[in-house]
């Protein structure tokens, strides 16, 4: 979610996740 954009690595800490599936979800918000 677009909530955990901001947090950067510490997003990672809290759980595992595809860094690449992250941004590209994060895009798709925006429609990009």
């Amino acid at each position: 979610p677009i909530l955990f954009a901001g947090l950067g690595e510490a997003a990672e800490d809290l759980q595992p996740f595809d860094r690449q599936a992250f941004v590209e979800g994060i895009l798709g918000e925006f429609g990009a």
